[in-house]
């Protein structure tokens, strides 16, 4: 089991790796229900996503990175509390974790009658 898991792993990371060398125009302006979601879900796993994680959200949310970034920056300091995050550079959620928050949240607001 654990075996299958980093050859699916391997394989989304691969897909994904051409993928963004493939590029893209993003979409700016207000976001919508299933980014907000989306963005929601992973700050509550962690307020300070690492770099690779704020790219991988790009991609999966096709919004740019200094538009996820400015997001987090606005989270916490709407959540007003103490931090003690001195040099402190941010955490890192592997593709797959984010690939999966996406696909739940996605079958959260799909309506039941398309199912």
């Amino acid at each position: 089991m654990f075996l299958d898991y980093i050859g699916e792993e391997k394989k989304l990371q691969a897909v994904l790796g051409l993928l963004k060398l493939k590029g893209g125009c993003k979409n700016e302006g207000k976001k919508s229900l299933y980014q907000n979601l989306v963005l929601r879900k992973v700050f509550n796993i962690i307020k300070y996503p690492s770099q690779q994680t704020r790219k991988d959200l790009s991609f999966f949310l096709n919004l740019s990175e200094k538009s996820i970034k400015l997001w987090f920056q606005n989270e916490r300091q709407s959540e007003d509390k103490y931090s003690l995050r001195n040099g402190f550079v941010g955490f890192e959620i592997n593709p797959l974790i984010l690939y999966r928050i996406c696909r739940d949240v996605a079958k959260q607001i799909v309506p039941k009658k398309y199912k």
